[in-house]
């Protein structure tokens, strides 16, 4: 899940590592990762309607790129870049509309004309363009842990957006468990 929100985020993908050193290596790989954040923000959905909640959900392509030093004892520590292409997004505002309803009432012969002011809940597609590329900062620590002729690597991660999306400045930071298995 994101650092702000409860949805799941997922990535896969496949990972090449090089060893440069007994300690040091350069990583990289291709990646299906997925996306949500939103922001309690006020963003303007149209000339009538100020949005209450400002939500984004984002899917595509990351190629990453990185460094990792890991010691004798299996810690590892890594860092990097990645650029996401996206394949699919969807920039979302919720706003509360209000409209005024009239009612008619007849009450000992009088009629009687009441306003009431009713408001509800809308979600709207954002008409925006979305930026088709997003870069991040890559940092994860962890241990790596032999089984048999399989090394698995457990460690939390952190990814920081260097670029913006939209123009609603909705943060993408994420972070999460990372579980990779090595041969």
């Amino acid at each position: 899940p994101s650092l702000r929100h409860q949805k799941l985020a997922i990535g896969a993908g496949v990972e090449l590592s090089y060893r440069l050193g007994s300690s040091l290596s350069i990583n990289g790989g291709v990646l299906y990762s997925s996306f949500y954040s939103q922001s309690a923000k006020n963003g303007t959905v149209n000339e009538s309607n100020q949005a209450s909640q400002v939500s984004l959900s984002i899917a595509g392509i990351e190629v990453p790129l990185g460094l990792e030093f890991r010691n004798q004892s299996g810690f590892y520590a890594s860092a990097g870049i990645s650029a996401l292409g996206l394949i699919d997004d969807k920039l979302t505002y919720s706003f509360f509309q209000e409209r005024i309803i009239s009612q008619t009432t007849v009450v000992g012969g009088l009629e009687t004309e009441v306003f009431k002011v009713v408001s509800e809940k809308k979600v709207e597609k954002s008409k925006e363009s979305i930026n088709d590329m997003i870069g991040f900062f890559n940092f994860s620590a962890g241990k790596k842990q032999k089984i048999g002729d399989i090394d698995l690597n457990i460690g939390p991660f952190l990814k920081v957006p260097f670029n913006s999306i939209s123009s609603e400045r909705i943060k993408l930071l994420q972070g999460g468990i990372r579980v990779g298995v090595a041969f």
